[in-house]
Order: C-alpha cells, then sequence, then structure tokens
C-alpha cells in the first residue's frame, strides 16, 4: 500500500482468477471486504479476469455482483471475458505512471511459468 501513497492519480488493480479457485466462504469474504477497504480508496479501477469457460465466467460475474451487494460495495470492478480483454481494460484507466501492457505481460509470462501453467494467450 506504501506504493499508492507515490500513485496520486490511484491504481489500477488486474486479479486474474484461475478456474481451480472455489467461491469464497464467510471468513473469505471478510478479507475480501478488508482488501477492497484498503484497496479502494486508492484504486481507480479493478479489473477481474476469470481464466476459464463460459460457464466459469458467467458464474464468477454473478458470483462477484452477488458479494458486492452483499458487502455493500459500489466498486469500479470490471470483469473481463478474456485475459486480452483484461489488459484492454487495463490500457484504458491506466495513467502516465501505468507501466507499459508489454511489461505486464512479461511479467505474467513468468507468473505462469513459475507456477509450471501454460503461457497465457495474451493478444486477441
Amino acid at each position: 500500500m506504501a506504493r499508492t501513497v507515490a500513485c496520486p492519480d490511484g491504481i489500477v488493480v488486474l486479479q486474474l482468477l484461475l478456474p481451480t479457485a472455489t467461491p469464497p466462504g464467510m471468513g473469505e469474504l471478510g478479507e475480501i471486504r478488508r482488501g477492497l477497504q484498503v484497496i479502494g480508496p486508492h484504486a481507480r479501477s479493478l479489473v477481474l479476469a476469470p481464466l476459464g469457460d463460459g460457464r466459469w465466467h458467467s458464474m464468477v460475474r454473478t458470483l462477484l455482483r452477488t458479494g458486492l451487494v452483499v458487502m455493500r460495495r459500489n466498486e469500479p470492478i470490471r470483469v473481463a471475458s478474456s485475459l486480452p480483454d483484461a489488459l484492454d481494460l487495463w490500457t484504458t484507466t491506466a495513467s502516465r505512471a501505468t507501466p507499459p501492457v508489454h511489461h505486464l505481460a512479461d511479467a505474467l509470462d513468468g507468473l505462469f511459468a513459475a507456477v509450471g501453467a501454460p503461457p497465457p494467450i495474451l493478444r486477441k
């Protein structure tokens, strides 16, 4: 959070949701709420990218909307239909201080390699 002080225009958050993830329980919802309370005031935008098929994407979108209603939050969260779409959403809200998208793409390649997952398709 210390880095958000250096970004007076706010930050853009990109969250990847793996197809192996499970819906959050009550304890996890509390953690999510606390995280949103910390990040929310600094976030210009939150981009969520469910990595999976259409059914998974639909379920994530529904659970996210329900969770936000339950937590009484109105966050600027966008659910991308694919990882390339998430990168597009990320860049549309970027500021001059935001790293170029190819830096993020390189970091994502490294992340997927570190967990032994096939590299993501980052281009449309």
